[in-house]
């Protein structure tokens, strides 16, 4: 129990979990980047139910931006995971393919 006052860090009692990533799901890029890694995928953007029947993956939105607010998000895409009893946000920057056009 936490007094009036005192500091609590819920990570020295509890394990963040899974990485949170957050993409534009209109982004394809992002899409495939999300994919490719551990974690729970969290649309700013996009039709979540579009893209779970597409890649049969399952796809959260931040109604709201809640998330986004709550972290101070500023970019996409992002991933928030635990290093050590820290929380590590991350923008991650993709390389985009040339085409020859």
């Amino acid at each position: 129990m936490t007094r009036k006052g005192e500091k609590h860090n819920p990570l020295d009692k509890v394990s963040f979990g899974k990485p949170l990533l957050f993409i534009d799901g209109d982004e394809k890029d992002q899409i495939e980047w999300a994919l490719s890694q551990e974690g729970k995928i969290i649309l700013v953007k996009g039709a979540p139910l579009e893209l779970e029947k597409t890649y049969k993956h399952l796809f959260f939105f931040d109604q709201g931006s809640v998330l986004v607010e709550k972290f101070n998000l500023t970019k996409v895409p992002s991933r928030i995971s635990q290093q050590d009893k820290q929380l590590l946000i991350e923008t991650v920057p993709l390389l985009k393919a040339k085409t020859n056009a």
